[in-house]
């Protein structure tokens, strides 16, 4: 079964992203910030991080650095942010993220998106 951890501060996006992941039969994990997604990668082998940007303490574009460079991490990473404007999309993608997903979320785009990352 294939780990995803799920890191955004809202608890209803985490919520819905829990459910309908466990329907496809991943195994799935929550972070409520960059701090704790960040302690979790560090004792824990994840298959993919879904990585929201705007959070508190530590945004997702400082995760995704913290994980390439000091992790030397080659996770999966896919960015679900409500920013869709060229220059967040460049700057997730150029720090290492693998897909960007704009939020509100099509979540049968999400779910083929993740499917073919993880095959």
């Amino acid at each position: 079964m294939k780990k995803i951890l799920i890191v955004d501060d809202e608890i209803s996006n985490r919520d819905i992203l829990v459910k309908v992941l466990k329907k496809e039969n991943f195994e799935t994990f929550e972070a409520v910030d960059g701090f704790e997604a960040i302690e979790l990668l560090r004792g824990t082998q994840y298959d993919m991080v879904l990585l929201d940007i705007m959070m508190p303490k530590i945004n997702g574009f400082n995760v995704i650095k913290h994980i390439r460079q000091e992790l030397h991490s080659s996770i999966r990473i896919v960015m679900l942010s409500a920013l869709s404007d060229e220059v967040s999309v460049d700057k997730a993608m150029n720090l290492g993220a693998d897909s960007y997903i704009t939020k509100p979320i099509n979540l049968p785009n999400m779910l083929k998106e993740i499917r073919s990352l993880l095959h």
